[in-house]
């Protein structure tokens, strides 16, 4: 399969673009607030909520920040403001799990509440985003895989700097084992519940 689709969605009425990326980025957001909508207990609605939002900040900054740090530490340090651009892509994953931590750790502070039982819940939400993420890194041709001669291997096109040979869409397996593992966890929790913390999260 050759795989060379526009990323960025022109809208002519308003005269903007708009990556696929983003999209993505926004998608998993929302999902992830009618998740919570849709599972937590009214009086936990509101923290949760505003947990949910602040993540959503906190794994972008972390993001970004492990992104330089683990992949181009030199950047940052000749060109801070290059940090800023976020147009320019580069959000680390790990980054983000470890802003996701410290927002859930400090959270817990400030509401009183127990570190560990958000961590299973996070987990549902870690996994919404997993899968929206990884189809928007399919749509940048980025997060690329080895060559293969397998019939699931896709030639990225429209990435310049890839020769011109069939690779794994890593992000396609990874989306794929994000959204089943979602369905699988969430089949477990609500045929045999959570009978302690970090259950889920293991």
């Amino acid at each position: 399969m050759i795989w060379d689709v526009d990323s960025v969605i022109y809208l002519s009425f308003f005269n903007i673009e708009i990556s696929i990326y983003n999209i993505c980025c926004v998608l998993a957001f929302l999902f992830s607030l009618v998740y919570i909508f849709l599972t937590e207990p009214k009086e936990n609605l509101f923290s949760t909520s505003i947990l949910i939002i602040i993540i959503s900040y906190t794994s972008i900054f972390f993001g970004r920040l492990g992104y330089f740090i683990f992949y181009n530490p030199t950047i940052l340090i000749h060109n801070p403001t290059e940090f800023f651009k976020f147009s320019n892509g580069g959000i680390s994953s790990h980054g983000s799990a470890l802003g996701i931590f410290i927002t859930i750790f400090f959270f817990k502070y400030i509401q009183k509440v127990d570190f560990w039982i958000y961590l299973d819940k996070i987990l549902f939400l870690c996994l919404i985003s997993g899968f929206f993420i990884r189809i928007g890194n399919f749509f940048n041709s980025e997060k690329i895989g080895d060559i293969t001669n397998s019939i699931t291997g896709i030639v990225f096109f429209n990435n310049p700097v890839l020769s011109k040979v069939p690779r794994h869409p890593i992000q396609l397996y990874e989306a794929s084992c994000c959204l089943l593992l979602f369905l699988f966890i969430l089949i477990y929790k609500n045929k045999f519940g959570i009978r302690k913390n970090l259950l889920l999260f293991g």
